[in-house]
């Protein structure tokens, strides 16, 4: 029965982070991570709404601004954000053999020492910056910078005492984010790639 069932396709939808990831079932959102498609002005206006006369935002042109001076405060964390995710994590599994712990231990410190230098951290410091400056050249702050912390940042500065509660203030902003164009467009694009069978391969 398994060669007439329909082919089951599984994929992983994870967010971009700092840098594209290639690997079989795996899908990229096009901004570093979800939160990013809620940092547009409109969304956040109207996802305000009930509580719009507790903030200070009394158009939209007032969240772009707030969101624009969040975004520029947010320079050096993005860049090391980028430069934690360029260096790496490290991970020590010591052997079975108690014999050989100790020298292995000595190995290991060495390679922290050369991954972690000063020489290695500034090398991946500047190059992270290169890329954060291009990303603001490119207006594309709101979507390449850490979604999550920008988006807290915004609504404990000026959402916290509104009433309305984190949670519910995220809610409100995807269910206006799904309208937006890019993100409409995006989907769609995804799904239809999806969805679309693969090519026949040719008979033997």
């Amino acid at each position: 029965l398994a060669e007439f069932a329909p082919a089951l396709r599984v994929i992983a939808l994870l967010d971009k982070d700092c840098a594209p990831l290639v690997e079989q079932g795996v899908e990229l959102l096009s901004v570093s991570m979800i939160e990013n498609f809620l940092l547009d002005p409109d969304v956040i206006y109207e996802a305000i709404e009930s509580v719009r006369a507790r903030t200070p935002f009394k158009t939209v042109d007032d969240v772009s601004a707030a969101l624009d001076a969040i975004l520029t405060e947010a320079r050096d964390a993005e860049i090391g954000r980028r430069t934690a995710a360029a260096l790496g994590p490290a991970f020590f599994y010591p052997p079975s053999q108690m014999a050989e712990i100790g020298a292995k231990v000595a190995a290991f410190r060495t390679s922290l020492e050369q991954r972690y230098s000063e020489a290695a951290v500034a090398a991946a410091a500047a190059s992270a910056g290169t890329v954060v400056d291009a990303i603001g050249a490119a207006n594309r702050r709101r979507e390449e910078f850490d979604g999550k912390r920008v988006l807290g940042t915004l609504f404990a500065r000026h959402l916290h005492d509104s009433t309305l509660s984190r949670p519910v203030f995220a809610f409100y902003a995807a269910r206006r984010a799904r309208r937006r164009k890019a993100v409409g467009a995006y989907f769609n694009q995804l799904f239809d790639r999806l969805t679309t069978p693969p090519p026949a391969k040719p008979a033997a």
